[in-house]
């Protein structure tokens, strides 16, 4: 690694003063040990200070509603890293990192798009990272300043990602030198404590909305290109030194660029032990593997791609499985009617810069045997097909589940206004696309409650309770060339309540019902782990010859998940 020069003796160009906007020499060279809080080019007035920032005001309210690639911490608030150059921050994250076999509490924020441990950076010339003398990470190490009128400040916070401790900067709308903002990038670090795999180990993620601008004027650009380009990879010690393809090539990575940042949107790796897991030198095809690899976490997984047709989303395979345990086994308490039941549902969501479509075709079927009294008189069945497309991409997921309800306490009209059915059940699927490369099997358990209770002859309260244990086998276990690991597993906790009512709609009998439903997922991450469901529904008795279309059913509902919503309709027909 090249030896770090300090600012009396720096003389490499990469690391000399550079000059300031009106072409006065800073006192400071570029390389920095410390936060030098007091290095600010005067030359930019204070009306311009005034105008930036009162424009920042305005700008950060449309700059949030583009991040569809970045990471959102829960439990956290955001810090402003003041306006500046090269300057540099130390934060402590809350948790501890090992990195080369060095233990680490605090890291170093460095304005230019990168952080390092032991000492600041304040270098803006960006150069190969093996050469950088200490511990780096960078999503996108160049001369950023954020002292530009439409550039926002650095951003950054310390909270949680799905129940972790987490790190997260944002260089949300940045400029470039000299104080440039008609070229504006967009990307993201966020650091996750990963203790639970062993003391001091992390993930990390590097996330792009838009690279417009890839060097600063100091370092040979005009107007934001050209120059010497950015670099984005790791160096950690020991020789592991990782640059991501396009590292130092002008045009690269800007947007539309042969190797777009933004277009692969989320990087990921892991450190384990103080190493980085994948001893690959070229690791960009890798790394784009693992962006657009979401549901499933643990040391292989990013967590952040609502479009994994597996669990990534309320619309995935197992997430539409187990709903379907729910709705068959847990929302019935008045009806143990023996029937089969053919249902269509159409479905649009969006979040996190996707859109969703989902088809599911929800059969299902109750069977009665032995004696009407008895606690076990019949075994339902349910067969939920669907075909999700997201952003024109597909997948196709089919389960069969079998319940065998038990009738704890029966609904007697005239002795007993309530009726409680507990069911346990199994469930096997498949999910298959050939846009994700997948090919998964999934495996379910569940116990489902289902308590009503007979308000008066005419309203019916029900409660339903349904946890369950849901596993999926990728095919690798059949193939070892397979593309992704979705090993996982999932408990899944969904609590509803619905309230039914006896009525006339023009002239026929009805039930209205209204519901709420609310899903906790836990355990292998998911992009969303807690959600919300509102429905209503109406099934009018039109009572035509032979039943046929007796307990025609149609019911809408809305989905929330924070920044991930959507409604669906559902057709059902019992014959």
């Amino acid at each position: 690694m090249a030896s770090q020069l300090s600012p009396e003796t720096a003389r490499d160009p990469r690391q000399a003063p550079k000059p300031s906007a009106d072409g006065v020499k800073p006192w400071v060279a570029g390389i920095r040990q410390q936060p030098l809080w007091g290095h600010k080019k005067m030359s930019i007035n204070l009306a311009v200070r005034t105008a930036c920032a009162l424009g920042l005001t305005m700008w950060w309210g449309d700059t949030a509603q583009a991040q569809s690639a970045f990471i959102n911490l829960s439990n956290s608030s955001y810090s402003i890293f003041s306006a500046n150059d090269d300057d540099s921050l130390s934060v402590t994250p809350g948790f501890t990192m090992v990195i080369d076999n060095i233990r680490s509490d605090t890291l170093w924020l460095n304005n230019n798009g990168n952080v390092t441990f032991g000492s600041a950076l304040g270098q803006y010339t960006p150069e190969s990272l093996s050469s950088i003398a200490v511990p780096i990470i960078a999503p996108f190490f160049a001369d950023v300043d954020t002292r530009g009128i439409a550039s926002d400040p650095v951003r950054y916070a310390i909270g949680s990602l799905e129940g972790r401790r987490a790190f997260v900067a944002d260089w949300n709308g940045v400029g470039y030198y000299a104080a440039q903002s008609d070229k504006l990038n967009r990307f993201q670090l966020t650091l996750v404590d990963r203790s639970d795999t062993g003391a001091g180990n992390f993930d990390v993620y590097f996330s792009y909305d838009s690279i417009q601008w890839e060097s600063g004027d100091a370092s040979g650009a005009t107007k934001g290109l050209g120059g010497t380009s950015a670099y984005v990879g790791y160096s950690i010690g020991s020789g592991q030194t990782v640059e991501i393809e396009g590292s130092g090539v002008n045009g690269a990575f800007l947007d539309g660029g042969p190797n777009s940042l933004a277009a692969q949107e989320r990087l990921f790796y892991t450190i384990r032990n103080g190493q980085i897991q994948v001893a690959d030198n070229d690791l960009l095809a890798e790394l784009i593997e693992l962006a657009h690899q979401s549901a499933i976490n643990g040391d292989q997984r990013a967590a952040e791609d609502i479009r994994d047709p597996v669990a990534g989303s309320p619309t995935s395979a197992i997430q539409i499985a187990a709903g379907s345990d729910h709705d068959t086994f847990a929302m019935n308490a008045f009806d143990s009617t023996s029937r089969s039941t053919l249902a269509i549902q159409y479905g649009a969501y969006s979040g996190q810069g996707e859109d969703t479509e989902v088809y599911v075709l929800p059969l299902s079927h109750s069977f009665s045997f032995g004696e009407p009294d008895n606690t076990f008189s019949r075994i339902q069945v349910s067969l939920p097909v669907s075909y999700t497309k997201t952003d024109g991409k597909s997948s196709q997921a089919m389960s069969l589940g079998f319940g065998l309800p038990a009738d704890i306490v029966r609904f007697d009209a005239e002795s007993s206004p309530i009726a409680w059915t507990v069911t346990p059940s199994i469930r096997a699927g498949v999910v298959h696309s050939d846009d994700f490369d997948t090919g998964v099997l999934t495996f379910g358990t569940a116990l489902s409650s289902s308590l009503g209770y007979a308000i008066d002859p005419y309203t019916r309260l029900i409660m339903g309770n349904t946890i369950g244990r849901y596993f999926a086998k990728d095919r690798s276990w059949i193939n070892s060339s397979a593309r992704y690991d979705y090993n996982l597993n999932h408990t899944i906790l969904q609590n509803g309540l619905k309230i039914e009512a006896d009525t006339e709609i023009l002239k026929y009998p009805s039930t209205i019902s209204a519901y709420v439903n609310i899903t906790h997922i836990s355990d292998d991450d998911t992009v969303i782990k807690n959600y919300r469901e509102y429905g209503v529904a109406i099934k009018p008795d039109i009572g035509l010859s032979n039943d046929i279309l007796k307990g025609l059913l149609l019911a809408v509902s809305w989905t929330d998940a924070n920044d991930y919503r959507g409604g669906s309709i559902n057709f059902s027909l019992p014959f």
